[in-house]
């Protein structure tokens, strides 16, 4: 009965529950939907933005068009203007080649006139050549010494062959001078005549030479060279030097190992290989000499960013009777401390060479024969120094140098001959010190520069002759309008010891000579490209000094002419 009773009023509670909900029903997706509450049950099914929307056109019209196209030319209000190269400013334009060049010239003296020619190539990227000729001569009296006539004389042609892997180049030259030895009052030594102070000598130069170029195909750079040398002077002297010299060098630095640790994109290395051989045969009137001297010298370059090292073994042989071998290691190094400003410079070096007449008269023109030759050894050289920059127009260059020397050469008059007119030769050993500065100016109207050096001798037996302490150069060089060239020249010599070969009593006693100063003068005037004229002014102040012991030199003295270019 009870069972009865609940059944009745669940089905009645549900009923009503039924009664009070709204249900609907979706016919796409069968989805029943039940609301709660009262009221009507309504729904609208979502839009739904197509993800291609679609354009229908209901209205189509139809246009029947009929087109063609007219060409016309329009005129340009506007004028084409050619752009113009651009002005590169050059430190030194270069100047118009000519073939020829002649200049003849006279002079305050008896001789015959200065004069001068030339002719070569103009620029050409496959050869190059010409000759050229020149004479100089001089009959200037000076007070109390004999006749000072002297002649110079120059010649010469060369030629270079411009191929794609090398340059071939060549140079003849041929000179023959006269000097006389005037260093003497012909008053006093009468027995000397004239032939007896008769000073000439004829050199002959030849060489030809191999050069590598900057060519892709090139490992190496090289340079190769023969020479010849001869030489005929007074007093029976005959030279013969035939040599021959070159280098090769590349780029090489070593990897692998504690290398490859280094930062390598900074290092740097070159190696090189210089070698020279020469072959003297000489002889005067009293002896002869052969000999042959070998110069070889390897070295290794280093760069590491602005720190340049190189180490080099430099190698000497002779072969004369007084034999030398010797080997010892050298270095030199540069470092850029403010890059083309300030560099820093150190290093030791070693050198060997030989001393025959070709080399004395080189230095000093009134060597008498029977000289020694001599073999000097520079045993120890070390320089260091500061060079740079101060502005874009101002070098400067300053240091210190220390050398020991062995056979060192020195000139001193001759006490054996008559008027101890000429030279002869004394070596020693010698300790030498030097401070130098050199600052140079330079633009596109003036070039100027000042050199100057302080010199410090200690020989082991005798003294520093015609070896001044200090020297000193200035020059200045300045173009007006590219019509006028203005030039003077300063030099300085300080005071010089010589050997005084008169004093009887005491032959080994000095004298001293006073300093030296000349002053040069030059202007040279252009007209046009083909016509212009010189004159030049030497030893303005005619100071009387010597150079070499009894040789006094001209006092003011001119020379002046005129030159063409075609």
């Amino acid at each position: 009965m009870n069972s009865t009773k609940f059944f009745i009023a669940g089905l009645m509670l549900l009923g009503h529950l039924m009664m009070g909900q709204n249900t609907a029903i979706d016919d796409n997706s069968g989805v029943v939907i039940v609301i709660s509450g009262g009221g009507k049950v309504s729904y609208e099914k979502g839009v739904k933005i197509s993800e291609e929307p679609e354009f229908v056109d209901t209205v189509k019209v139809n246009f029947d068009l009929d087109y063609s196209a007219i060409d016309r030319k329009l005129e340009s209000n506007f004028e084409i203007e050619p752009i113009k190269p651009p002005k590169l400013v050059i430190m030194e334009p270069l100047d118009l080649i000519s073939k020829n060049y002649f200049a003849l010239g006279i002079n305050d003296f008896k001789t015959a006139p200065f004069a001068e020619y030339t002719h070569t190539t103009i620029r050409n990227k496959v050869y190059n050549g010409g000759f050229h000729f020149k004479h100089f001569s001089s009959d200037m009296r000076v007070p109390n010494t004999a006749r000072a006539k002297f002649t110079e004389t120059h010649g010469g042609i060369n030629g270079k062959k411009i191929l794609e892997r090398q340059i071939l180049s060549t140079h003849i030259d041929y000179d023959y001078n006269t000097f006389r030895n005037y260093g003497f009052d012909p008053a006093v030594y009468q027995p000397i005549g004239k032939e007896d102070i008769l000073l000439h000598y004829s050199v002959f130069k030849g060489d030809f030479a191999v050069t590598s170029t900057k060519h892709k195909f090139n490992k190496y750079d090289y340079d190769a060279r023969v020479n010849y040398a001869q030489l005929y002077a007074h007093h029976n002297i005959a030279e013969h030097v035939l040599g021959f010299e070159g280098e090769i060098g590349g780029k090489y630095f070593p990897n692998g190992g504690i290398i490859d640790s280094l930062p390598t994109k900074d290092l740097a290395g070159n190696w090189q290989v210089q070698f020279k051989a020469d072959y003297l045969n000489a002889k005067d009137s009293s002896k002869s000499n052969s000999s042959t001297l070998f110069k070889l010298r390897p070295n290794y370059k280093v760069n590491y960013k602005s720190l340049n090292v190189t180490v080099a073994l430099p190698i000497f042989f002779n072969t004369n009777n007084v034999r030398l071998l010797t080997a010892l290691p050298t270095i030199n190094f540069d470092w850029a401390v403010a890059k083309d400003i300030l560099i820093l410079y150190a290093g030791y070096d070693r050198n060997y060479y030989r001393n025959y007449y070709l080399t004395y008269m080189n230095e000093n023109p009134f060597i008498g024969s029977d000289l020694p030759y001599v073999n000097t050894h520079v045993k120890f050289d070390f320089q260091a120094g500061l060079r740079g920059a101060f502005t874009s127009k101002t070098t400067f260059n300053f240091g210190l140098k220390y050398q020991n020397i062995g056979n060192f050469v020195l000139f001193v008059n001759d006490a054996s001959i008559l008027g101890n007119r000429q030279f002869t030769v004394l070596t020693d050993e010698v300790d030498k010190q030097q401070l130098f500065v050199e600052v140079v100016y330079e633009n596109r109207k003036i070039k100027s520069g000042v050199l100057a050096e302080y010199n410090r001798y200690q020989f082991a037996n005798y003294d520093a002759y015609h070896l001044p302490a200090v020297f000193a150069q200035a020059y200045a060089k300045y173009n007006i309008q590219d019509k006028f060239k203005l030039g003077a020249d300063l030099f300085y010599y300080g005071e010089q010891l010589a050997l005084d070969v008169q004093n009887v009593a005491d032959p080994g006693t000095t004298k001293l000579l006073k300093p030296i100063l000349d002053f040069n003068l030059n202007i040279d005037y252009k007209y046009n490209e083909t016509f212009g004229a010189f004159f030049k002014l030497n030893n303005i102040l005619s100071t009387r000094h010597q150079r070499w012991n009894q040789y006094p030199n001209y006092g003011i003295n001119v020379l002046g002419g005129i030159y063409l270019s075609w």
